[in-house]
């Protein structure tokens, strides 16, 4: 929707971002920041220079038209123009200056983030489960590989058994285990934030490498910190000053984890950058979270009112959803049928046993008399912390390459 209004390319292969001049080649830069400030290599894209690339297109495209070339080639020559100008300005911005007012969603952001956290794990237990190559099927799986026990937990431990189901299937239809592609759902992401120590503890083995342990740490790490950042953007109201502090420093630390032990994706550049960027913005002049700019509880209404069309006359329906949707809103809420213990226990990120220390902060499970669980007082986590405190590996290079 964003790039429709702002005039740009829906789809731009080098610069990304709607919100900031970052590309593919650049993303990647531990030491970098985004920012308008003197010292920000990212910064946001100046409206002036929007117009004046959509002018130059504008010009090359009546140029183009000229040529007895194919529509594709046209096409090509046009987008590589935009590209070579460091820009994905193709139009003027339909809103105007209005477009620098824009913030990012969160809820795709969350959404991507732990599916690409997920299929690091995924991959990994594939790996570590070293299947024969006349293995198609899940059926013959051993019960005892890292893949099968993953796939167990998902289903009987987390509770993801949609996502299961999913990998299932890619497992017996894809024989080049192709890149696996499942889209996240919020409540998908809010189960798997809250289960992810269980989910990662489930490809342990005892004769895990050094290397294969310190993968795990790794996901862990990266799932705490996003744990912390969606805990503090998917607010409205419950949000001060010190959180958004804190939001900023979560997303710097997962930012640089990807960096210095994975990859950088778009997603995870956005999450790193622009998502505390735009708290910080919408708190300052509104006082309120970034959720309140966030399309879940449209999404959800839409499928309420799917829900509420099941049971409808066609000729009466829209005025029974509407009376569907007064009762189930109002009516039943002015007589205390839902709580607010109960509506704000479906959007917490944190098991109760968390919040309660009986368990580890991470969520995983810990003795009586113990402070933390074995992978938060593990060393390979100080390790972790430290390098992403001062932005360069500080592990032995044979055990970060985490891919």
């Amino acid at each position: 929707m964003l790039p429709f209004l702002a005039g740009e390319l829906s789809v731009s292969v080098r610069y990304f971002s709607t919100f900031a001049n970052v590309n593919i080649g650049n993303c990647d830069d531990v030491a970098e920041t985004f920012g308008e400030g003197p010292g920000d290599k990212w910064k946001s894209w100046a409206y002036n220079k929007r117009l004046t690339i959509a002018k130059e297109v504008e010009k090359l495209k009546k140029q183009v038209s000229k040529q007895k070339v194919s529509e594709k080639t046209k096409r090509k020559k046009v987008t590589d123009f935009i590209s070579s100008k460091g820009s994905r300005q193709e139009f003027e911005p339909l809103i105007g200056k209005y477009i620098d007012r824009t913030h990012v969603e969160p809820l795709h952001p969350k959404n991507n983030s732990c599916q690409q956290i997920f299929n690091l794990i995924l991959y990994e237990s594939i790996g570590k489960s070293a299947l024969a190559s006349n293995i198609t099927d899940f059926d013959a799986v051993s019960p005892t590989s890292p893949f099968y026990k993953l796939v167990n937990c998902l289903k009987r431990k987390v509770k993801l058994s949609r996502l299961a189901k999913k990998v299932i299937r890619w497992f017996n239809e894809n024989k080049e285990l192709d890149r696996f592609q499942y889209r996240f759902t919020g409540q998908d992401s809010r189960l798997f934030l809250q289960n992810f120590m269980f989910i990662i503890d489930s490809i342990k083995q005892a004769h895990d490498s050094a290397k294969q342990t310190f993968s795990l740490h790794v996901f862990a790490y990266m799932s705490i910190q996003l744990r912390q950042i969606v805990s503090m953007f998917c607010r409205v109201v419950n949000i001060s000053q010190k959180n958004i502090a804190e939001l900023r420093q979560s997303c710097s630390n997962f930012f640089r984890c990807n960096c210095l032990f994975s990859s950088v994706s778009p997603t995870i550049w956005t999450v790193g950058h622009i998502i505390p960027a735009h708290a910080c913005d919408v708190f300052q002049k509104y006082n309120l979270g970034l959720n309140v700019v966030s399309m879940e509880v449209r999404e959800a209404k839409h499928m309420a009112i799917r829900r509420y069309s099941q049971n409808t006359n066609y000729h009466l329906r829209w005025m029974q959803i509407f009376q569907h949707e007064f009762v189930h809103l109002i009516w039943l809420r002015e007589r205390g049928c839902w709580s607010d213990k109960i509506s704000r226990s479906k959007q917490t990120y944190k098991q109760q046993r968390v919040t309660n220390g009986q368990a580890c902060f991470c969520g995983f499970d810990k003795g009586t008399e113990e402070e933390t669980c074995c992978y938060c007082s593990h060393s390979f986590r100080a390790q972790i912390e430290k390098s992403v405190h001062l932005k360069k590996i500080l592990v032995d290079s044979d055990l970060f390459s985490v891919q």
